[in-house]
């Protein structure tokens, strides 16, 4: 009875009951491969985020670097323009000094010099007082003769001064001018002793 029994339940087994176990086992093993699949891609995405992160970390840094590298350029260039404007300030103010020196020495020497042309014009006044340049005095009167040919001629102008007061330092001719005629005599320059006289 009991070999009846299993033979008849064998002969009463349902003919896709082999058929839903293989397509359950499918259906277990496509769920776990769609799993496996899910997590390959998340620790691929999960890859590609870590790299791209890095990436980002990496160009992030370098920009800094260059920018830093940059800054302390400008910073340094900045710094020797700072300092050669204060020396170029440094030495402007100092050549205006030393121009406002030598102005003042300009002008102090410019005063002496019109003190000292002002004395010469009067020296040169005060010895040109007692001079005559006399035109005209023959080229025959003989040197060693001029003073006597001159005193002769002033006490012919002037016969009421006495022939004492006709006293003369000294005579000569001079070079005759270049525009004076070639048959001119050479004039004869001389100083008076008195001033009066002249």
């Amino acid at each position: 009875m009991a070999f009846f029994s299993a033979k008849k339940r064998t002969g009463t087994q349902s003919p896709y009951e082999g058929l839903e176990e293989d397509g359950a086992q499918d259906l277990e093993e496509s769920r776990d491969s769609f799993t496996s699949n899910q997590g390959h891609n998340h620790l691929v995405s999960q890859l590609t985020e870590s790299k791209l992160q890095a990436m980002i970390d990496t160009q992030s840094a370098q920009l800094i670097a260059q920018f830093q590298t940059a800054k302390a350029g400008i910073q340094k260039d900045i710094h020797d323009v700072t300092s050669r404007t204060t020396v170029l300030e440094s030495r402007s103010a100092e050549q205006a000094a030393a121009q406002e020196s030598l102005s003042a020495q300009l002008q102090h020497m410019e005063n002496r010099l019109n003190v000292h042309e002002a004395k010469l014009a009067d020296l040169e006044d005060r010895s040109r007082q007692n001079k005559l340049r006399l035109r005209g005095v023959p080229e025959t009167v003989p040197v060693g003769d001029l003073q006597a040919y001159v005193a002769d001629l002033f006490r012919h102008l002037c016969p009421d001064i006495p022939a004492e007061m006709f006293l003369l330092d000294r005579i000569h001719r001079v070079a005759k001018a270049r525009t004076a005629p070639p048959t001119a005599p050479r004039d004869v320059l001389l100083r008076a002793h008195y001033h009066h006289i002249k």
